[in-house]
């Protein structure tokens, strides 16, 4: 009789664990969504190689979980910025920021690639990427 209990138990605590885990590798979780493309607000849709690129980022977030940020200049050529922990109050909002532009930066179009990544739950990383319009570097 005992034995039994035993083995009832182990086989709905398995059941239990594997039913919690098939969620969190399943559940299809939205941290934020943001307007795509990003916003260019620099005149003309350029900016001087030293200068700062402006751009606003429409956003609705809609899980209290910190991100890491990244974010890259792509051409032919990757510029990447240092990653940080970021995080906003669940809700909709809109945010102007400035990227400095390197004077190494080649000439030329760009796009600016943003990157969040949130840890949604013990085992699953969840990531969200936009992309901008395009815009010019110039000298």
């Amino acid at each position: 009789m005992k034995i039994e209990f035993v083995r009832r138990f182990i086989f709905w605590s398995l059941i239990g664990v594997y039913s919690i885990l098939t969620y969190w590798m399943l559940w299809p979780y939205t941290p934020i969504v943001i307007q795509e493309p990003i916003k260019i607000l620099n005149p003309g849709k350029v900016v001087k190689q030293g200068g700062f690129l402006i751009y606003e980022l429409g956003m609705d977030k809609r899980m209290a979980l910190p991100a890491v940020i990244s974010k890259q200049l792509v051409n032919d050529f990757v510029i990447t910025y240092s990653p940080i922990i970021g995080n906003l109050d669940i809700g909709k909002c809109v945010k102007r920021f400035k990227v400095p532009i390197s004077l190494a930066a080649d000439t030329g179009e760009y796009r600016f690639k943003w990157e969040g990544s949130y840890k949604v739950n013990p085992i699953r990383w969840v990531t969200v990427t936009v992309w901008s319009e395009p815009f010019e570097v110039i000298p």
